[in-house]
């Protein structure tokens, strides 16, 4: 007789490509373990090992276009079998979609004509099964629809479509930045790389893709790019707390490697600088210093350091170090002039503006605060009258107007400086302290209404101008607008670090707030951080059910099943029939006999059938409905030629579900075994009724039908 055979497929291939080999040798061989295993398992038609096994070999060697095709292969068997046997349109959809990523997207091109046409038959299949499914094919929501495939692990599914959604405009940079995240996650670092520099062509000032961008360099050993993007990410992420704490993991990573790296120390320096740590950062730019001497950089940052722990002769005395090395450096002289309009030398600050102009004619900036420091010199009165003299003797420049309207302000005569301050702008729309001193003096005279307008049109002007950004903020404080208010436009923006400091500063914190600041950490990804503030919520409201569902999707995003059931089970309790709990419970549970199928699969596989039949009994002891559970422990039974025990449980599972046409082959071996003709006749019979395949198994059970067909009609 035959050996039982699982369950069948259509075969789908496609021709592979020869392997690059530009890696270590061990990861190349440790890859091709992978790919052997995969193939065995593959050939058992057991697709998720194999798959598994692929994706571990893909990492260790991604040039492998035969681990790669392999992957491929397998992901479309296991759609085919979703598709056409189990009918889990869902899963199919994720193969398709995982293969078509593969095929189009991982690496270079394959440009083999079965690749093409792969790719043209499977996208029609994926677009088939989109309408079958009667899921919309728009862009946005095939964009949320990767944003839920990520959620649930499936990482080229999602990539694949987060690049199909990158066409839409409104959410093409998100989109490319996710699908850089997917390629990193799936260890294709160069191709993760390009995704980033798309997502920053659209917005060349977000600091979380440059450093996302900075790490994939430093993966491909791009060092002078890497820190480019670090240097990037270090000036612009003052105010990310979250990048500033990883920036810091970074540089101490390197100096790990590196003890002697001058550069690195000044970086860390500067990350502990930005983050309040001062005497941490001293320390780093002393290191650095003793390291490399000549670095004017560092010279230059421990007089911000002094500066900004208000030390300010310490912090002239390191300026003056950079002068005497770069007389010409317009920025050590502009701090220093910070420094003495601190120290009230204002005379000696206006002399270092001075010297600025002469080096930069054109620094309007300089020009503007030497006029400050004179005026900390010179009476309100003779300011005024310079500025007003300056006006009517022809001087109508947006600088002038300005400065004017400056000092009117002072003098609180408010309409004139309004008057003044409007007609800067005219000249001069993009100057966003001239729209907050307006909006101040409409808010001094009570005009809320015109201060927020006028700080809305100045970030038409300038949409990435951070000071205004933090007045209207302030403003909508004076309004009365609830910091809760001002978090949730924060998350609807996708500013999440934003929307967590604006939670963070609500007091006392309800359980809604806490819910509120789990949630921006599951929108960035950090879903172990969420779980963190989820159950501080539960604690305040220990019955309620929505938190219990957050966490069960939160632990369902990081893959702890055992958690995810108990958190929905305690939901469930409270609201029994919520659909969505429901639905997610189901998963879960799937999810976990899944992994024990495979487990006990394994355990089969290697000869070890206690072990094998433990894992089915306790899969069986929760889920008493599980058909598959029932036809692999009668494969366990038929393994030790137990075969009435077999043939009982190959019976159940058929009882169970008309899923598996396997089971009746069994059970028609089994009763053949047993000289049980007549019913191994029906079974065979059964059997290649279910069965779509034409193979060695069908041929046999014809055959086999023919030598039986005397005891066909043989009465009982």
């Amino acid at each position: 007789m035959y050996k039982k055979i699982l369950v069948s497929a259509a075969i789908c291939t496609i021709l592979g490509l020869p392997a690059l080999c530009d890696i270590s040798q061990k990861d190349v061989m440790e890859a091709q373990s992978c790919y052997e295993k995969a193939d065995y398992y593959s050939k058992n038609s057991q697709y998720t090992s194999a798959i598994t096994e692929l994706k571990k070999g893909l990492r260790l060697n991604p040039y492998d276009n035969n681990i790669r095709i392999g992957l491929i292969n397998n992901h479309l068997l296991r759609a085919t079998y979703y598709n056409n046997k189990s009918h889990e349109y869902t899963k199919a959809m994720n193969d398709l979609r995982s293969a078509l990523f593969y095929l189009k997207y991982y690496g270079l091109k394959l440009t083999d004509e079965s690749a093409e046409k792969a790719i043209r038959d499977n996208e029609s299949n994926l677009n088939y099964l989109y309408k079958q499914t009667q899921i919309a094919t728009n862009l946005k929501n095939r964009y949320q629809i990767a944003k839920n495939l990520k959620k649930e692990g499936e990482f080229a599914a999602s990539a694949y479509e987060f690049i199909q959604a990158s066409e839409e405009n409104s959410i093409k940079e998100d989109s490319l930045s996710q699908a850089g995240d997917l390629f990193t996650i799936l260890g294709n670092h160069q191709q993760a790389a390009d995704y980033y520099k798309k997502a920053l062509t659209i917005n060349k000032k977000n600091a979380s893709n440059h450093l996302k961008l900075a790490k994939a360099y430093d993966a491909l050993g791009e060092v002078n790019l890497a820190n480019a993007e670090y240097n990037y990410t270090l000036s612009e992420a003052e105010n990310n707390q979250p990048l500033m704490l990883e920036l810091e993991s970074i540089w101490i990573k390197k100096i790990g490697i590196n003890p002697n790296d001058a550069e690195a120390h000044t970086n860390l320096g500067a990350v502990y600088q930005k983050l309040g740590d001062y005497p941490k950062a001293l320390q780093e730019y002393s290191k650095a210093k003793a390291l490399n001497p000549k670095n004017l950089t560092t010279r230059f940052n421990i007089g911000t350091l002094y500066q900004s722990q208000k030390e300010y002769n310490l912090a002239i005395n390191a300026y003056d170090e950079v002068l005497q090395f770069n007389p010409q450096d317009t920025s050590a002289r502009y701090y220093k002039a910070s420094c003495l309009n601190e120290l009230k030398q204002f005379d000696k600050a206006a002399e270092e503006y001075r010297k600025i102009l002469a080096i930069e004619p054109n620094n309007t900036e300089a020009k503007n605060l030497m006029l400050d420091a004179m005026s900390k010199i010179s009476s309100p009165e003779e300011m005024l009258n310079h500025y007003a003299n300056a006006t009517q003797n022809g001087a109508k420049d947006a600088t002038t107007l300005y400065n004017y309207a400056y000092q009117l302000h002072k003098a609180n005569r408010l309409d004139e400086a309004i008057s003044n301050y409007i007609k800067s702008i005219q000249m001069d729309p993009k100057n966003p302290d001239c729209y907050i001193n307006l909006a101040q003096a409409y808010k001094q005279k009570e005009d809320f209404t015109n201060a927020t307008k006028v700080i809305a049109d100045g970030l038409v002007q300038n949409p990435n101008n951070e000071a205004l950004k933090k007045y209207e903020s302030e403003l909508k404080a004076d309004n009365a607008v609830s910091k809760s208010i001002t978090a949730a436009d924060l998350y609807k923006e996708g500013r999440y670090a934003e929307a967590i400091t604006q939670y963070q500063a609500i007091e006392p914190k309800t359980a809604e707030t806490y819910v509120n600041i789990g949630s921006c950490y599951q929108a960035m990804n950090e879903d172990k951080k969420a779980i963190e503030y989820y159950k501080l919520a539960i604690t305040k409201e220990p019955n309620n059910a929505d938190i219990a569902f957050y966490l069960g999707q939160a632990y369902v995003n990081i893959e702890d099943w055992t958690n995810a059931k108990s958190y929905l089970t305690k939901a469930l309790t409270i609201k029994p029939n919520d659909t969505n709990i429901k639905e997610l419970f189901n998963y879960v549970v799937d999810q976990q006999d899944q992994v024990a199928l495979e487990r006990a699969l394994d355990l089969y596989s290697k000869g070890d059938y206690a072990n094998a039949n433990a894992v089915l009994n306790n899969i069986l002891s929760q889920n008493k409905n599980n058909a598959f559970a029932y036809y692999y422990r009668g494969m366990v039974y038929d393994a030790q030629k137990k075969y009435s025990q077999a043939l009982a449980e190959y019976q159940k599972a058929v009882s169970l579900s008309n899923a598996i046409p396997e089971a009746y082959y069994s059970i028609a071996l089994d009763l053949d075994y047993l000289g049980r003709y007549k019913e191994a006749y029906s079974n065979y019979q059964k059997y290649l009724s279910q069965s779509q395949s034409d193979n060695e198994y069908t041929q046999y059970a014809k055959n086999r039908m023919q030598e039986l067909k005397q005891y066909a009609t043989q009465q009982n």
